[in-house]
């Protein structure tokens, strides 16, 4: 099963709210999985686009990862391991 989600982006990483998600079966060869994939995202986007349009969108808070997020180490960090 593959998923596809629209979020809006946040300074989090996977932590933005989610607009969407679609699922898609997987196709035996990946050029037709992928492709499946594009045209059913395209879909997913326009959809999206014709909520708002008519004030019917809702926004969640992404739950995928709660942890803290792991960010380059300063070289003093590095110099003393």
């Amino acid at each position: 099963m593959l998923t596809v989600t629209l979020q809006q982006l946040t300074p989090e990483l996977d932590g933005g709210y989610i607009i969407d998600k679609a699922f898609y079966n997987r196709h035996w060869s990946y050029v037709r999985s992928r492709n499946l994939i594009y045209e059913g995202s395209v879909t997913l986007l326009f959809k999206n686009i014709r909520l708002l349009q008519y004030d019917d969108f809702t926004i969640n808070k992404s739950s995928v990862y709660y942890n803290v997020l792991y960010k380059t180490p300063k070289l003093i960090n590095t110099l003393k391991m």
